[in-house]
């Protein structure tokens, strides 16, 4: 049997070498902004979406989560890394180091944060437990796959979709996580119907268009 998360699948399917030393052969490697941004951008709207749902994108609360939580995802990285290269020297993409995440991130929480009240998007079953980074996993042959539901939402209409939120560039081309994560939820024990989702491009601070899943 072969246990994965949905980021190992993803890993292996963009680049197989990398995943055979990263997550087989277990090389150190040092972090890279675009992850520990990513991950601080994470974990600072789940902050938010927990425990103050009701707040408003330009409240001061939202930019002291942000930086709160940058500054701790980003002391715990430098811990976590084996090598030991200074945080100057983790590898960017476009440029984008410490001095743009800290900038920017608390843009991308604050856009999150936006569009979901501007359209009326609501946890699933108005329960944080349900509705913030749920926990899934299932079965695919002898396979198990899991991983961690961004957001489950619900549209104005009481319809419920899945929200994977994105701090690159790009949104996938195809949906994959996406169908997984509602065919996990269908089979297991929630048992939710979700016939549709979408990826939130925190950058951009716009959802992808509603994708039938």
């Amino acid at each position: 049997m072969v246990d994965l998360s949905y980021s190992q699948i993803d890993s292996w399917l963009t680049c197989a070498e990398r995943y055979r030393l990263e997550r087989l052969e277990k090389v150190p490697t040092p972090p890279t902004w675009p992850l520990v941004g990513g991950r601080a951008v994470h974990v600072a709207t789940e902050l938010v979406d927990r425990d103050t749902w009701g707040m408003k994108h330009d409240d001061p609360g939202v930019a002291a989560a942000w930086h709160a939580t940058f500054n701790v995802v980003m002391d715990e990285a430098a811990d976590e890394d084996a090598t030991g290269t200074p945080p100057s020297q983790w590898r960017t993409s476009r440029g984008h180091g410490q001095e743009w995440w800290s900038d920017n991130g608390a843009r991308m929480v604050a856009n999150w944060v936006r569009t979901r009240q501007e359209r009326d998007w609501h946890l699933f079953a108005d329960d944080p437990a349900l509705g913030v980074e749920l926990y899934v996993d299932g079965f695919y042959g002898d396979n198990r796959v899991r991983g961690y539901i961004d957001r489950l939402l619900m549209t104005p209409d009481g319809e419920p979709f899945v929200c994977d939120i994105k701090t690159g560039e790009k949104a996938p081309l195809f949906p994959m996580q996406l169908g997984i994560y509602a065919d996990l939820l269908r089979r297991g024990p929630q048992q939710v119907q979700v016939a549709g989702g979408n990826y939130f491009m925190a950058g951009k601070g716009e959802p992808t268009p509603m994708l039938d899943l």
